[in-house]
Parts: structure tokens; C-alpha cells; sequence
């Protein structure tokens, strides 16, 4: 309908007219293609940034700004997020307490508590002692 509306409209045109209007339309296609191109070429930019950077390219759709500037500015802010996320992550599951058996504090080496809950057992019996004590 718009196509029929579009080919009346231009035939009421005169040849100059006609030849205005077709300059435009290519003018028009002509900017839509740069700018798809340009989109693109912003695109490809963004990933490369994110690969260099290790962070996921997943994210590129939400960074990509209007220029290359724009969407370097969101890249550093989205690493410094996406980092302070994994750090906190990090310290949240690292949180932990260290088990013990006594009722001691926990303010001695790891090692040192197993060395000294070793020593603290039940002691080994010794043949030879249990033998000579009968003879």
C-alpha cells in the first residue's frame, strides 16, 4: 500500500524532482550502510578489548557505547566491577573456620594444632615393655 502511495507520488514528480528524490534515497542507504559498517567495525573492537582484558565477550552487547570512546570508558568500568564481584566472591567462599577439637583458641598454625592433637592420644603400648614386665 505505502509502495503504491510512493510510486503515484513520484510519477506527479517532474525529472528533476525524480532525480532529487532518487539522490536522497541513495544518500540515505548510502549513510545506513556506514553506519551498519561503522557499528560493526565498534563491535569487533569491543571484543578484541574484552579478549585482551579476560573478561567474558559475552558482555560486549551491554558495553558497546556510540564511539570507541564511550565503549572503552564502560569496558574499564565493567572490569573493575566484574572484578570487585569475583574478588568478593572469592573472600566469601575462602571464609571458613579452621576445625579444631580442643576447646583451645584457633590462633596457633594449622600444623602445629594436628602435631599436638596427635600427641595428645591415646599412647601406642609397647610390646617389648608389656613383655618384659611379665618375665
Amino acid at each position: 500500500m505505502a509502495e503504491r502511495e510512493e510510486v503515484e507520488r513520484l510519477a506527479k514528480l517532474s525529472a528533476e524532482e525524480k532525480g532529487k528524490e532518487l539522490l536522497k534515497k541513495q544518500q540515505e542507504e548510502i549513510e545506513k550502510r556506514e553506519r551498519a559498517i561503522a557499528q560493526r567495525q565498534l563491535e569487533l573492537k569491543a571484543i578484541d578489548l574484552l579478549q585482551g582484558r579476560k573478561l567474558p565477550i559475552e558482555f560486549k552487547e551491554y558495553i558497546i557505547g556510540d564511539d570507541e570512546t564511550m565503549t572503552l570508558e564502560r569496558i574499564d568500568k565493567f572490569q573493575k566491577l566484574f572484578q570487585e564481584t569475583i574478588q568478593k566472591e572469592i573472600d566469601a567462599r575462602l571464609k571458613g573456620k579452621i576445625p579444631h577439637s580442643s576447646g583451645e583458641p584457633v590462633d596457633k598454625e594449622l600444623g602445629k594444632q594436628f602435631a599436638e592433637g596427635r600427641n595428645i592420644g591415646p599412647k601406642k603400648v609397647d610390646l617389648w615393655e608389656v613383655s618384659s614386665m611379665y618375665i
